[in-house]
């Protein structure tokens, strides 16, 4: 357990910033660490470090920065040695700042981080998509990507084929398919295990899954960012198409990019190359004003979100017990954060529909119906399912159909076809019957012929034979003509 009561004697010395949401310079006091009537929202890191100075027994000596809004010169690491801010934490002109850091390899080989007090989303601000009225016609598609949509049209390919074959239909499943009622016993297991899985699968999970996605999908509304993810920013930063441009070039953000080796950094980096970083204006309420402008997007997806510290000198004594006192107070730091983030001072509001006019007709549409149902008190992001809205709908109805009717065209060619093959065949033996029969008759009246003149001379040969003397009938004869001599 650590003894405050030591430290009562003690003293931080902190640099206060007019850098909003951690500091504001609207109340009659700069800085103030306590929230008033007068002074309801004098910055979140503010309350906190004052919170856990009193939680310390620590007496805050408050330095002013003295600088305007936002332009405050952070520190970098320039030949061996820190300057700004960083610097004078180095050379122990204060004992840290009311501002969150994060951590960095190169910020640790020379300083002390506190405890996690809060977290960082990274972010991408880029121009939003122009809007037209195409944007919502493909709506129909996008609960599956495109890789999904081609193994389903495969498989219902191959299913086709299974199913339906020449004069034979598995009508089982089909009508299962089509929510008619049938009698779905099997008489093998092996039978009723592949309809379990056609329902589990195909029925229950690929199509009530799509109809669910499909209602939540046609009633958002039209995507407006470039990229959806980190992936895809660093496909196109890779091939030229964008380019960072930054407020801060020397932020934790770029260092880690160049020192980091997660898969993400290096990516990123790779993609970068060349691409040189630009920097517009060293002012760390760009972000804030430009999301007050018209047609930008904001983009989380993919980015790691950080830890935020205090930042000491390097083995600072006052860590151990501020450390602790972070941990024992994360309560009241929650509270804050939601207080300045979400429910109180919206100093990072973005810009209402109703203030964008738009340069094209479709933006203008879309905010003149924000605006519309704002009015009637129905929710802003909800729309009417319109015919450009159902778009999508429609043409998947009309593929059905064509494919529908393409199959039928096909099946009554193939039918037409095998219908005159059997025609011409009849016709063929009727015509070439007699042709045919005409050489047989006269192989038949050959045979018979034939057989005829077998017969005939077999008769004659007969005959013949029985006519001719034989030799006993020679010798009487010789004997008797002997005997009259």
């Amino acid at each position: 357990m650590i003894d405050y009561s030591n430290q009562q004697s003690k003293r931080l010395r902190v640099l206060f910033t007019r850098t909003p949401p951690e500091t504001f310079d609207n109340c009659r006091k700069f800085p103030t660490l306590h929230p008033t009537l007068a002074c309801p929202f004098p910055g979140w890191c503010a309350e906190v470090i004052g919170y856990l100075a009193e939680f310390m027994h620590l007496k805050i000596d408050p330095i002013d920065y003295n600088n305007v809004v936002g332009h405050v010169n952070w520190g970098k690491f320039v030949n061996g040695t820190w300057d700004g801010i960083f610097g004078m934490i180095y050379n122990g002109s204060i004992d840290t700042v009311c501002q969150f850091f994060q951590y960095t390899d190169k910020r640790a080989k020379y300083f002390s981080f506190s405890y996690p007090v809060t977290s960082s989303q990274l972010y991408y601000l880029v121009h939003a998509r122009v809007m037209d009225f195409s944007s919502r016609m493909w709506n129909t598609f996008s609960p599956y990507g495109l890789s999904t949509w081609v193994a389903l049209g495969l498989m219902l390919v191959l299913q086709s084929l299974y199913c339906i074959c020449k004069m034979q239909v598995v009508w089982k499943l089909v009508r299962f398919q089509l929510y008619q009622p049938d009698s779905f016993d099997f008489i093998t297991a092996a039978g009723n295990f592949s309809l379990l899985v056609f329902t589990v699968v195909q029925c229950r999970l690929l199509m009530d899954m799509y109809q669910t996605l499909l209602l939540s999908s046609l009633l958002q509304p039209p995507p407006n960012n470039p990229f959806t993810n980190a992936g895809e920013m660093i496909k196109l930063v890779a091939r030229k198409q964008y380019q960072f441009v930054t407020n801060y070039k020397h932020s934790w953000y770029f260092e880690e990019i160049l020192m980091a080796n997660s898969s993400y950094e290096m990516s990123l980096r790779a993609a970068i190359g060349e691409n040189i970083v630009e920097t517009k204006n060293e002012n760390s309420m760009t972000m804030v004003h430009v999301r007050s402008r018209c047609n930008f997007a904001l983009i989380s997806d993919g980015l790691p979100l950080m830890p935020a510290h205090f930042v000491f000198l390097k083995n600072s004594p006052i860590l151990p017990a501020l450390n602790k006192a972070i941990v024992m107070n994360r309560d009241f730091i929650r509270r804050t954060y939601r207080k300045y983030m979400l429910y109180g001072y919206r100093f990072d509001e973005s810009a209402r529909p109703e203030e964008c006019s738009g340069k094209d007709k479709a933006t203008r549409f879309y905010n003149k119906q924000h605006v519309q149902r704002s009015g009637r008190g129905e929710n802003p992001e909800m729309k009417p399912l319109d015919l450009v809205a159902m778009f999508g709908i429609f043409c998947l109805f009309s593929i059905g159909s064509l494919l529908s009717i393409l199959a039928f065209c096909i099946e009554s060619s193939y039918y037409n076809k095998q219908q005159q093959l059997i025609y011409r065949q009849k016709l063929r033996i009727v015509l070439l019957g007699p042709v045919l029969a005409f050489p047989l008759a006269i192989s038949g009246l050959a045979k018979q012929l034939d057989q005829r003149i077998n017969t005939v001379e077999g008769g004659w040969r007969n005959t013949v034979e029985s006519r001719r003397p034989t030799m006993a009938d020679c010798e009487h004869e010789v004997s008797t003509e002997i005997g009259g001599f």
